[in-house]
């Protein structure tokens, strides 16, 4: 006899043999509160239950048989959770996601701070292993070589350490914005990924690229020609160097602002099974068309803030930093996805019964039986 399980709401998985959901037991994988189901069955009971009367084992297997509907249990429990998560029911905007991401700083300070103490510290492991080298050693003087190896080694740790932590931190910062059971160990999360997130990452450096070269053309130009304008008026060179490259920079930074508010988020729907975990190329897509017009703009003053007061925090005291301003921008950030992605995962219930549409390729929700959404109903 075979048996479907439901640990995750929303997410029904196996079937499994008998044995193996034994040895799940065993390993911790699975719990005595966790549902179970035979196959070819729709009565779902609990592990412990089956321990007890091995009901399932009166159902006929059917091999061919379609997974069973989720527990109502499970679906009542997921229910609640949505409706309860800090994000319901808010749209995104600046003072929501600061509003929000400041009740998850506050209400989960010290998961926030652990999560924020790996991600300072796998940050500041190359400099922590290059500075003495570059005090003690005549190496990097004297070796290009050498030069060249120790950038690719920082491009190594931080595609393969210190991006997917960081993502994890923000990934934490999300399931608190969303009301789920956020722990230490989700920093790991974006590992179950990590190929696509490499991807991914390497896909943003080159937008990152694309961004700031535009950036220098469209502030570069009329900055050179302003400034040798303003050099040949006043026959003062250094005059039309600083106003020319003012007015470039003043030019520059709100297009790279802007452009890394579109790309920015495109890291996290790969590694989020509420939107199926996305392709990076999918990812990107999805970026782009949840960050127009307002959205971006709100989220170039969300990057703004958040990061001068980064910054701010590390160039007065690495304390400051540590403890408040890494945790806050994590919660913030996670807060500011959460908002952002919470209109697709909406999409993805069922309007009339909100059962998951995820994993099915059905026209029709298979708890109610009625089209996903209404307009559908009405079509």
């Amino acid at each position: 006899m075979r048996y479907w399980i439901c640990r995750t709401p929303g997410k029904v998985e196996g079937p499994f043999e008998r044995s193996a959901l034994e040895s799940m037991m065993s390993s911790g994988e699975l719990t005595e509160d966790d549902q179970v189901c035979p196959e070819g069955s729709e009565v779902w009971q609990t592990f412990a239950s089956l321990i007890e009367s091995d009901a399932g084992a009166e159902v006929e297997e059917d091999p061919t048989s379609s997974p069973p509907t989720e527990p109502a249990e499970a679906r009542r429990r997921r229910q609640r959770s949505y409706d309860a998560a800090p994000i319901a029911n808010l749209p995104y905007s600046f003072s929501n996601s600061f509003t929000v991401g400041w009740k998850g700083f506050t209400e989960n300070y010290g998961l926030l701070l652990g999560v924020s103490f790996i991600v300072f510290v796998a940050s500041m492991i190359p400099t922590a292993v290059t500075l003495p080298i570059n005090l003690f050693s005549n190496l990097t003087t004297n070796s290009m070589g050498f030069m060249v190896l120790m950038q690719v080694a920082n491009y190594a740790w931080s595609l393969l350490v210190v991006i997917p932590l960081t993502l994890g931190g923000i990934w934490v910062g999300i399931k608190i914005a969303r009301g789920e059971d956020a722990r230490f160990s989700d920093i790991w999360f974006p590992y179950q990924r990590i190929g696509w997130v490499i991807l991914g990452s390497l896909l943003l450096y080159v937008l990152m690229v694309i961004i700031y070269i535009c950036a220098l053309i469209c502030g570069g130009i009329p900055g050179l020609i302003i400034g040798l304008l303003l050099g040949l008026v006043t026959s003062e060179a250094a005059v039309g160097v600083i106003i020319g490259g003012g007015i470039g920079l003043l030019i520059a930074i709100p297009i790279i602002l802007y452009g890394l508010s579109r790309v920015i988020l495109m890291l996290v729907p790969i590694i989020d099974p509420k939107l199926g975990r996305m392709n990076p190329p999918d990812a990107m897509q999805w970026a782009l068309k949840n960050t127009k017009q307002g959205v971006a703009w709100s989220l170039v003053g969300l990057f703004f803030v958040v990061a001068l007061m980064m910054s701010l925090s590390f160039i007065t005291l690495v304390l400051p930093y540590l403890f408040f301003a890494l945790p806050l921008s994590q919660a913030v950030w996670g807060a500011g996805y959460a908002l952002i992605a919470s209109g697709d995962i909406d999409d993805m219930l069922c309007q009339h019964c909100g059962y998951t549409r995820q994993g099915t390729s059905s026209p029709q929700c298979p708890e109610c039986g009625k089209a996903w959404n209404i307009a559908e109903g009405l079509a």
